[in-house]
């Protein structure tokens, strides 16, 4: 079964994308601090790493070290942030972020490309 966690600090929005994906074959988890999903993510494998509001903390490179240590599970990450500097968009693609979409995003867009995503690794 395909695995996705999904990080942000807003409750509306990390619900919102949830249900917006919780009738896909995949078992989602949610949480609203970078260090827990961290920590969630060195216990578990998951195949996709959703992370929102948080750009700044995605271009620090220990988060995407971590993310990207095991290169057999190596997840897809996606970030959605509020529109960043081309500098900042830049170095999270360098870092290994796969989509960068910004906010306000749409929710029938995302659940696109995650099931995009999911058929990939069909």
């Amino acid at each position: 079964m395909y695995r996705i966690l999904i990080m942000s600090d807003d409750a509306v929005l990390r619900k919102a994308v949830a249900f917006t994906l919780n009738d896909l074959e995949a078992h989602i988890e949610c949480t609203d601090r970078m260090e827990t999903m961290l920590a969630l993510f060195r216990r578990e494998a998951f195949d996709l790493v959703i992370v929102m509001g948080t750009a700044a903390q995605m271009c620090r490179h220990e988060v995407m070290e971590t993310l990207r240590a095991d290169k057999r599970r190596s997840p897809r990450v996606f970030v959605i942030s509020w529109a960043q500097s081309e500098n900042v968009s830049r170095r999270m693609l360098t870092l290994g972020v796969n989509q960068y979409m910004t906010l306000p995003v749409s929710l029938h867009r995302l659940r696109r490309k995650v099931v995009n995503e999911m058929g990939r690794w069909s």
